[in-house]
Parts: C-alpha cells; structure tokens; sequence
C-alpha cells in the first residue's frame, strides 16, 4: 500500500478512496471488528496512519529532504521555490 503511494495520492478522489475503503476492511479484519465498526478509534489503538495521512506526511518528508538537499541530484530542478518566482527584497531601516 505505501510503495508509490505519493503518486497514488495524487491521483483521482476515487481511487484513493477505493484505497482507503480496503485499508480500512483490512483493519476490521485484522482487529475482528464488525463490517460497520467505525475504524477511527482502531488506528488510534494500533497506531497506523489513514492513507491520507500517510500520504500527506512522505509529501512532507520529500520537501524537507529537498529542502535540506537529501535528493539525488535529478530532484534538483523539480520544485519552484517562492525565491525561484519572486524577487523582492525587504526594505530595512
């Protein structure tokens, strides 16, 4: 489920909803919980992410290693930052 899962979630509502939906029959599964058992309180218990979750956080591990140049070197030109697209500058007194 977590391989690619950046690109995963970016893609169409629907399937990363589809996603969700199994993440969250395999959870019932695992925890022998009803088919209609509200599942909230079962990731808070096994401490497992949404795939939401999950997905919003790699994004923010991939602009923090871009950030601090972990990237390989074929990252270098893939993110705009606000210097790249603007340039002006702080008046001081």
């Amino acid at each position: 489920m977590i391989y690619g899962c950046q690109v995963w979630g970016q893609t169409n509502n629907n399937y990363v909803e589809r996603i969700a939906i199994l993440q969250n029959n395999a959870l019932r599964i695992m925890s022998f919980s009803g088919f209609r058992d509200p599942t909230s309180s079962l990731y808070k218990k096994y401490k497992i992410l949404k795939f939401n979750d999950y997905v919003t956080m790699q994004n923010c591990l991939l602009i923090h290693d871009f950030l601090n140049n972990k990237l390989p070197i074929s990252f270098e030109n893939y993110f705009n930052t606000t210097d790249d697209l603007y340039s002006f500058k702080i008046k001081t007194r």
